[in-house]
């Protein structure tokens, strides 16, 4: 199982208002979705600063989470989801303090 109450990441559309990032632009120019923040997988922490292009190796997806899963099981790297570019998706280690 995993520990409820953790929230990883930020979404970059917080009000209707807002000016959203270049990068969430170029991907969302009628803004009908939800696009998340930058995220500095160092400090595991959101980034603020608001892009001017759009690089997935920036950003929290289901492949960082998968993949982070899968190396806390130690499940064989030839599984690992990928990018676009081929590049394995980033770890994130604080997933192994919240996995019983």
């Amino acid at each position: 199982g995993i520990r409820g109450g953790t929230v990883v990441g930020a979404s970059d559309f917080q009000t209707s208002t807002e000016e959203l990032s270049k990068a969430h632009m170029q991907l969302d120019a009628k803004k009908l979705s939800i696009m998340a923040r930058p995220f500095d997988f160092n400090k595991e922490d959101v980034v603020m600063e608001k892009p001017d292009n759009f690089d997935q190796s920036h950003y929290l997806n289901v492949g960082c989470v998968i993949n982070s899963l899968f190396d806390i099981f130690s499940v064989d790297k030839s599984f690992y989801r990928r990018l676009g570019n081929g590049a394995v998706t980033q770890l994130l280690p604080s997933l192994k303090s919240i996995v019983k």
